[in-house]
């Protein structure tokens, strides 16, 4: 008896194990919202025929296993620990690495894509009578390569940096952030810890660049007060399972009310409106959504987050209009820029499919820049860039 106990002992634990997670699955409700993971649950799927014959129910259905089994969160991150206590941290995706760094792996770079994609960029700046400039903010890791671990997989933002370099023309001027910010050596964060975005600083950094392409004389760091929200975690942190990691500070950098002309950023001749199928849907006097500072994702009270298209006017800014078209790098980025620009339209291709040559020579009919503003992993991955092409073809 004592030697069949002995064999079947760990057959006995798995199966009662196995048996208590069936009931806890079956009595406990679903999860509406996975807060560390910042994403709903998958939801019940439909059992139909075709569904069942094509597979789909099965892949579904194991799916929403996953997302509302219970003690989701600890065996996630028991998962992600064991990895990489074992040794295997510097082949995944995200990289526990040095000073509470969670840096995400290297995407692997579709060159042909962005080549395309910056082929377009430069065709449409060829087509409106505008300064264009092209502003792309390179990886945590190629800023940060002393925080990696020892084994790591290889990053290409030197190769393809260059690749967006030597593929523009004279229509487009490309503002280089990788020198300044590799040669940084401040003791101000350029990157969060948990979020793959720039921090403030790190934006205040970037505009300060912009500006000198610009020629324009950027606010300088005493223009400023900075308040600071402790608490945050970004999509990095959501995505490794290193529950463990210290959170964020999150800062609002508001125009001091001494300073040279321009707005503070709250209030004071600064509007915002959000406008979603050609309407304005959210109307703000302030650039920060503070609502959002007591949400899971504090990062949209940068202007509210994404939106197909966000419109800023700053009555007390010089005259003047920049189009910003962008992705989330932006967000924290444009409250710096409104201080130089009357109006401020940001476009996101990603949801906003209208005409942006029409938004360029629209507004307020001041002669407009243009700004692109995007990190590196998008703008070599996304794929709606095309939508300006629509501009081009329809103008040759």
């Amino acid at each position: 008896m004592k030697k069949f106990r002995k064999e079947y002992a760990c057959a006995f634990v798995f199966i009662a194990f196995i048996g208590m997670m069936l009931v806890l699955f079956a009595v406990l409700p679903g999860k509406t919202y996975l807060t560390d993971e910042k994403r709903k649950p998958a939801e019940m799927p439909s059992l139909t025929w075709r569904s069942l014959r094509d597979g789909t129910f099965g892949d579904d259905m194991d799916s929403y296993i996953s997302d509302n089994f219970a003690g989701r969160k600890f065996f996630v991150g028991l998962n992600a620990y064991y990895d990489y206590i074992s040794g295997r941290g510097g082949t995944l995706d995200i990289y526990n690495a040095k000073d509470g760094y969670l840096i995400n792996g290297p995407v692997t770079p579709d060159t042909e894509r962005l080549s395309r994609n910056i082929d377009i960029i430069d065709r449409f700046a060829e087509h409106i009578d505008s300064r264009v400039y092209l502003c792309v903010v390179p990886s945590a890791a190629y800023v940060m390569e002393d925080r990696l671990p020892c084994v790591h997989m290889p990053y290409h933002d030197d190769e393809l940096l260059d690749i967006i370099e030597d593929g523009l023309s004279d229509s487009v001027t490309y503002v280089d952030l990788a020198g300044s910010f590799r040669e940084y050596s401040g003791n101000e964060p350029l990157f969060y810890r948990t979020d793959h975005h720039w921090t403030t600083y790190g934006a205040y950094e970037g505009y300060v660049e912009i500006c000198k392409s610009m020629g324009i004389e950027a606010a300088s760091r005493e223009d400023f007060t900075v308040s600071r929200y402790e608490g945050f975690y970004g999509t990095t942190y959501s995505q490794s399972g290193y529950w463990l990691t210290e959170p964020d500070t999150v800062e609002i950098w508001e125009r001091n009310a001494g300073a040279d002309a321009g707005a503070d950023g709250k209030g004071s001749g600064v509007t915002v409106y959000i406008e979603e199928n050609g309407k304005v849907v959210k109307q703000r006097d302030s650039l920060y959504f503070t609502e959002h500072l007591s949400e899971p994702d504090m990062y949209p009270v940068f202007v509210d987050g994404n939106h197909p298209l966000v419109r800023i006017i700053n009555e007390n800014a010089p005259e003047g209009r920049l189009v910003v078209i962008k992705d989330s790098f932006a967000h924290c980025l444009v409250p710096f820029l409104s201080e130089h620009y009357r109006e401020i339209d940001m476009i996101d291709l990603r949801y906003y499919k209208g005409s942006s040559s029409d938004i360029v020579n629209g507004g307020s009919g001041d002669k407009c820049d243009v700004l692109f503003v995007y990190g590196l992993d998008d703008i070599v991955n996304d794929s709606n860039f095309p939508w300006l092409t629509r501009d081009i073809m329809r103008s040759e």
